[in-house]
């Protein structure tokens, strides 16, 4: 099996401007610690993306959504945490906070810091879902945690 041509920066930005809905009514949560998410959405030509929701890391107050195609190819990323710093290649510049990745053939990705003040993590993963141009999505709500546990 030979290795896949690169995604040029043009078909990756064709691809995340395609509308897109989910496959499954069902409700997510976001996780109050640790965990993760994930589930389907099409494009109306019946292209498939997957869309990631996950903390981890000792530092819970961090989240990261993800836009990908299904044979991993992350299209948009967006990663949230007050204490992030990300160098971005193309600027040659430290963005610090919460920052989106965009798929990039020359670069990787491009990062370009992302707006979260006075937003819970639910507000931003709709925002997100915006970016990533899903018009009809699933349900998100957050985790509560159990008293005593």
């Amino acid at each position: 099996m030979g290795k896949q041509a690169p995604l040029s920066t043009e078909e990756a930005r064709e691809l995340i401007e395609l509308l897109k809905r989910k496959v499954i009514e069902q409700t997510y949560y976001i996780p109050n610690g640790n965990g993760r998410f994930e589930f389907e959405v099409v494009s109306d030509d019946d292209q498939s993306f997957i869309v990631n929701v996950q903390r981890k890391g000792i530092n819970h107050d961090n989240c990261t959504y993800l836009g990908r195609l299904p044979n991993g190819v992350v299209l948009l990323r967006l990663d949230v945490g007050k204490t992030l710093i990300h160098y971005d290649k193309k600027t040659n510049t430290h963005i610090s906070g919460a920052h989106l990745h965009i798929y990039s053939e020359k670069y990787g990705t491009e990062a370009i810091p992302f707006d979260v003040s006075n937003k819970d993590l639910i507000d931003i993963c709709m925002d997100f879902f915006e970016k990533f141009h899903i018009v009809d999505p699933p349900q998100i709500a957050q985790a509560t945690l159990l008293k005593g546990y």
